[in-house]
């Protein structure tokens, strides 16, 4: 699907319109945080005639998202009756028998996305709250943030992600930022929204002491596409196609091979099945221009 960059409204005035393939990040406190935020997101969402769907977590749970909603949005049993509005608990949708699963989470989101078109929405717009998931998940989480921010691009969809800020650490912290376009901050009483180009995102990694490698590896690219990033160069050579296995393309790209599936899946990364048994091919030019779009 071509990239739609008509813009929406988010509700947010820190944020104002942004294009569809927006990736928010939200740093929050507590309760009166997220509904500050979510809140608005979601009644420009309904108003804009897109399908909504609310990730809820302990600290504003599903009855407790539906009561903000009320105070400032008239008809929300309406929505949610006609199928506009769907609000969801975090273990139903991120945490299914007890595990975050990367596949089938993204999967919920893109078969959302196609819900909402075939139903006539003008799009999706989706929100998780992401303080439930344990730590073990961490890495999990991290694969999963890279590769919506990669994704999200070529889909009709707004995503506003909600993060604790007291439970992580620096190194998450920059995990976190890394895989956002656009971060929300509460400064002193007003919301500030911070955009975050991958120029930006490389100089804020390399600052704090990471190896290119390292960012690479975080970025979705290798080390040498990382330092061009922070220059400001393009890939200077030019290879003719070639037809790849998924092998080779992770080695190119410097990510797992389960990693180049997923964006295969996404439809980041076109893909090409061959033989009786439908084995995935990929042409060196796609993979050269997923390194340009770094």
């Amino acid at each position: 699907m071509t990239a739609n960059k008509q813009h929406r409204k988010t509700g947010i005035d820190a944020l104002g319109e942004v294009p569809w393939g927006t990736h928010i990040c939200q740093f929050f406190k507590g309760k009166e945080d997220l509904s500050d935020i979510l809140v608005p997101f979601f009644k420009a969402g309904l108003v804009e005639n897109e399908y909504c769907i609310w990730v809820t977590s302990d600290t504003l749970g599903v009855g407790q998202a539906r009561e903000e909603l009320n105070k400032t949005v008239a008809g929300v049993d309406d929505y949610i009756a006609r199928g506009q509005l769907h609000i969801v608990d975090h273990n139903a949708w991120y945490a299914e028998e007890g595990r975050f699963d990367i596949d089938k989470v993204l999967r919920h989101w893109f078969e959302a996305e196609k819900l909402a078109l075939d139903k006539g929405f003008a799009g999706l717009r989706a929100a998780g709250v992401m303080s439930l998931l344990p730590k073990r998940d961490w890495a999990n989480i991290v694969d999963y943030e890279t590769t919506v921010d990669m994704a999200i691009s070529k889909h009709r969809m707004v995503a506003l992600c909600s993060f604790p800020l007291d439970n992580l650490e620096t190194a998450e912290l920059i995990d976190v930022v890394t895989n956002h376009g656009i971060v929300l901050v509460r400064r002193a009483n007003d919301w500030v929204a911070i955009g975050n180009s991958r120029p930006a995102k490389v100089h804020a990694m390399k600052q704090r002491g990471l190896s290119y490698a390292a960012i690479g590896n975080k970025l979705g690219v290798t080390k040498q596409r990382a330092r061009q990033i922070l220059n400001g160069k393009r890939k200077p050579e030019r290879i003719p196609p070639t037809m790849l296995t998924t092998a080779d393309a992770a080695m190119l790209l410097n990510v797992h091979i389960n990693t180049i599936r997923r964006w295969s899946d996404a439809g980041l990364l076109p893909t090409y099945r061959v033989g009786p048994r439908g084995d995935r091919r990929f042409n060196r030019q796609d993979i050269d221009n997923l390194l340009r779009r770094g």
